[in-house]
């Protein structure tokens, strides 16, 4: 297992080290897979299941839980030579770090970019919204998979998110433009996609199917979702097929 666009992402983090950089590499790590290093795990006895994986603690002293981007970046870390691996999700290896107890936080590629997600901000992401099934049909480039998992959440819980001008009940929302010049609907999976395109904006989390029939009824000419990338623009036709209209 190599996530490349992940290592992309940390190799432009490892450039800057700002804010804004660390956002987008969270944001490119959340829709991929990662390795745990279980060579030393104590394991479950009857099926062998690793019931840890390894960890230990940054320059400033705050423990985490390592995580890799490929098997290269384990050998870097540990030199050993044949580690044995266990792939996650990333947010698999968030919750990991968040069992591993209170004031743990996650370090992916030690040996090399090292990006830390400090306990605090693992928190974060994990108690935010965020919707991932649309983020996974996003990133996979299925148009009729998403429309098909949004209509699937209608009868759910499931939210998107907007992005809005200030925290607080009456702000205005951000939209985006079509080519024609026409003011689209702009909806996002996460709190993080907010932030990778419009840095300092508060989020709204909108309900779906209401959001969905509210921008019908409001006559929008489209709903443009994580325009970050992977992005897709559903039509008003489309909202309708998946409201069932």
């Amino acid at each position: 297992m190599r996530n490349v666009p992940a290592q992309q992402a940390l190799a432009a983090f490892a450039a800057h080290r700002d804010r804004q950089h660390w956002v987008l590499a969270v944001r490119t790590l959340l829709q991929g897979r990662l390795l745990t290093d279980v060579t030393q795990a104590v394991r479950d006895p009857e099926d062998g299941t690793p019931a840890s994986v390894s960890g230990g603690r940054t320059t400033g002293g705050v423990p985490v839980v390592f995580a890799y981007t490929d098997l290269s970046a384990v050998v870097a870390h540990t030199g050993v030579a044949r580690p044995d691996v266990a792939p996650v999700t990333a947010v698999g290896a968030l919750q990991l770090a968040a069992a591993a107890g209170p004031g743990t936080g996650l370090a992916v590629d030690p040996a090399g970019a090292g990006l830390v997600v400090d306990p605090a901000e693992l928190a974060a992401v994990l108690r935010s919204h965020r919707n991932g099934p649309v983020k996974e049909a996003l990133v996979l480039g299925d148009r009729d998979l998403l429309l098909r998992v949004l209509a699937a959440q209608l009868a759910g819980d499931a939210v998107l998110l907007e992005a809005v001008t200030a925290p607080t009940p009456s702000a205005p929302v951000v939209t985006t433009h079509l080519p024609d010049g026409r003011a689209a609907a702009l909806a996002f999976s996460s709190a993080l996609e907010v932030e990778a395109v419009l840095p300092g904006s508060a989020s709204a989390v909108r309900p779906l199917r209401a959001y969905l029939e509210h921008l019908l009824a409001v006559g929008r000419p489209g709903l443009v979702l994580d325009p970050a990338g992977p992005s897709v623009t559903v039509t008003p036709d489309e909202l309708r097929r998946v409201l069932g209209a």
